[in-house]
C-alpha cells in the first residue's frame, strides 16, 4: 500500500482525488493503481504544526503500491529487450494494457441504478 496525505486546508483537493479514484475503480480489468480506501486523522491538541484547527487534520488515501512507473521500467538497465517471438508478443500485449488504461480514463462510464450511466469523455 501507499499512503497519500493532504493537510486540512487541502480537503477539497483530497475530495476530488478520492472521487476520481472511486470512479476509476469500477472496472477491475483496467490496469490502474487501485484505490483501497481513505480516512481522516486529527493530529490532536498537542500538535504544534499550526494554531489553525483545520491544519491539524490530515486526509489520507490508501492506494495500491506500484513498483515502477513506465519511464523507470524502460530506464532499468537490467531489462533486456524481448528476442523470441513469444517474448515479443507478451511484451506488446502488456504494453497495450497501458493503452487500455488510458482509454478507460478518457472515456469513463459510471453506472447508475435508475438512470443511464454517466459518461465522461476527455
Amino acid at each position: 500500500m501507499a499512503l497519500k496525505s493532504y493537510r486540512g486546508n487541502k480537503e477539497p483537493v483530497f475530495d476530488l482525488e478520492r472521487n476520481a479514484f472511486s470512479g476509476l475503480n469500477l472496472n477491475s480489468q483496467v490496469p490502474i493503481v487501485r484505490y483501497l480506501g481513505c480516512y481522516a486523522h486529527d493530529l490532536g491538541e498537542g500538535s504544534t504544526t499550526s494554531s489553525d484547527p483545520n491544519m491539524r487534520k490530515t486526509y489520507n488515501l490508501l492506494l495500491e503500491y506500484g513498483e515502477q512507473d513506465l519511464y523507470e521500467y524502460w530506464a532499468d538497465e537490467t531489462n533486456i529487450p524481448p528476442v523470441r517471438a513469444e517474448e515479443i508478443i507478451c511484451y506488446w500485449e502488456s504494453l497495450f494494457e497501458i493503452a487500455k488504461a488510458i482509454r478507460h480514463v478518457h472515456n469513463l462510464e459510471i453506472p447508475r441504478e435508475k438512470a443511464p450511466p454517466r459518461k465522461f469523455h476527455g
